[in-house]
Order: structure tokens, then C-alpha cells, then sequence
């Protein structure tokens, strides 16, 4: 294999694109910088369309090998699991994240290796949806860069609140846990100063071809801008 083959003619691009991922709110400004940027590449081949996958299930999975990982060199501790499970639950009232962490403290070697083998299959269906397209094109999360606060305290979107694993976790643990490339680039600020972005995805083993794209797309953009803190 040869990573140094960028595979991609200069001419034109098959790039499916999502304004979210499995449904999660989008700010409308960014939305709007975002649905800018796409048409910019009218000379391109545009599909809206994302991968087909079961989401609870995918994240459920990737907690559980988090989990195991994460416990395998832990004391055993009577009740750990359940301290972890209320902990997380609490703290980012994210139940199915919580549940997946603690079943992961429990997972015996034989169902980690069965919740890896879900892993590869979860990442076939990435790879064969991103074997269609040069590039699939996505929000970075649900809103703009944002200055630090609490981990755990909700966000509010388009005067919705919304979870605070659910409005970043939704654009990037599939990202993690499928293991293909992204590059993300800005493509613009909010009224606020604050700069909004995009992923950039690819299948495997294209990450010559994904920079390269990253780069051309750049040239749409004004790159880089200091924010207004």
C-alpha cells in the first residue's frame, strides 16, 4: 500500500455531506456558515447522506471497551462499577455512557474481544459508506468554539438545552471509535467572534488524499482568524 498515492484526479470530488449527525440540534448561525461553505462547491459532486448505523448501540459498545480499558489495571473494589455508573450518570446525565462504563468495569475477556469484533463490523459500515465518496463533510459539534466551562453543564442551542456529552460526544465518538481519518478546518465566525468548523472524513488509509482535499477547500475559506475573546 502506498500512502504517498493521493488518488484524486484535482478535477472534481464525490462529497456527501450531514448538517448533523443522528439528529442532534445544530446552531442556526453555524448552520447557515455551514451550508455556506457547501455551496461553494457547486463544481463538485454533492449527495447529502450519512452512514446507516444504530447509534445507542455504537455508543453503548465503544463506553463498554472504554470501560474495560480504562479498569483492567483498577483494585478490584466491591461495588466500583456502580460508583462509576452514578458518578458519570450524575455528573453528565448521559445514561447510556454511564451504563457502558460500568459494564466495561465487569466485561470478562471473552465479551471484550465480542464488543471488538462489533467495533470492526462498525467500522466496515464507515469504510463501505466512505468508499462511495471522496469525503463526507459534517459539523464539528453543536456549536461554535466556546470558552471553558464545567464539564457536564448543559449547553443551550437555539434556546434548547441540550446534554453536554450529547451536543459534542454525537460528532466524534463514531469518529474515535471507527478509527478513519478526519482533518478539520475553520470556515468562518459567528456574530460573536467565535470561529465555527468542519470535519473532513475519509476512509482509511487516504490521509494524503484527505490533506490535500483539506488544503483545497482552504482556499474557499479566509483560514485561520484569531477569535474576539
Amino acid at each position: 500500500m502506498n500512502l504517498n498515492n493521493s488518488e484524486w484526479n484535482k478535477k472534481y470530488l464525490t462529497i456527501a455531506y450531514s448538517e448533523t449527525i443522528n439528529g442532534t440540534e445544530v446552531d442556526a448561525e453555524y448552520l447557515e456558515l455551514f451550508r455556506s461553505f457547501i455551496a461553494k462547491n457547486k463544481n463538485h459532486i454533492l449527495t447529502i447522506d450519512h452512514p446507516k448505523y444504530n447509534e445507542e448501540k455504537a455508543y453503548l459498545e465503544c463506553s463498554k471497551i472504554i470501560g474495560f480499558e480504562i479498569g483492567i489495571n483498577n483494585p478490584k473494589v466491591p461495588l466500583l462499577a456502580s460508583f462509576m455508573y452514578a458518578f458519570i450518570r450524575l455528573k453528565y446525565r448521559d445514561h447510556l455512557w454511564a451504563k457502558g462504563m460500568a459494564l466495561g468495569q465487569r466485561l470478562t475477556n471473552i465479551k471484550y474481544a465480542k464488543a471488538i469484533d462489533y467495533k470492526d463490523d462498525f467500522s466496515k459500515i464507515y469504510n463501505s459508506f466512505l468508499t462511495t465518496y471522496d469525503v463526507w463533510i459534517t459539523p464539528v459539534c453543536s456549536f461554535e468554539a466556546y470558552k471553558h466551562q464545567n464539564a457536564g453543564k448543559p449547553f443551550t442551542v437555539n434556546d434548547k438545552k441540550i446534554g453536554y456529552t450529547k451536543a459534542i460526544a454525537s460528532f466524534n465518538f463514531t469518529t474515535a471509535f471507527s478509527g478513519h481519518p478526519i482533518v478539520v478546518i475553520p470556515i468562518g465566525k459567528k456574530k460573536n467572534g467565535m470561529p465555527v468548523e468542519i470535519q473532513i472524513h475519509s476512509k482509511k488509509w487516504t490521509d494524503k488524499k484527505l490533506l490535500e482535499i483539506a488544503q483545497h477547500f482552504e482556499k474557499l475559506t479566509n483560514g485561520f482568524e484569531k477569535p474576539i475573546l
